[in-house]
């Protein structure tokens, strides 16, 4: 394994002490592995929900450009919407499971 050197925040160093003398880790570098894994991990989800957002943003375009769109007018149309999207989001969601 290789060495780097780091300089942290006093604030950073209390919580790794703290977690080696709790026994959470064995050492500082394992403190800090574990952290840098964390957000390696978290750094691709967040790039997996980007290229998702990217292709329902894509897919929506496409729909509009196509004149497949709903017009509201009045907070009532738009509640009635939200309502009738989150149901049917729902509703996907159970079937998904259901065959899983």
């Amino acid at each position: 394994m290789r060495t780097l050197s780091v300089e942290i925040p006093e604030q950073l160093e209390t919580f790794v002490n703290a977690g080696v003398l709790s026994g959470r880790f064995s050492s500082a570098s394992e403190a800090v592995t574990e952290s840098l894994r964390d957000l390696a991990e978290r750094e691709r989800e967040d790039q997996s929900k980007i290229e998702w957002m990217n292709a329902a943003v894509r897919k929506a375009i496409i729909g509009i450009e196509a004149g497949r769109f709903v017009r509201l007018h009045t907070p009532e149309e738009i509640d009635s919407f939200v309502d009738h999207v989150w149901e049917s989001a729902m509703d996907d969601d159970l079937d998904e499971a259901a065959v899983a």
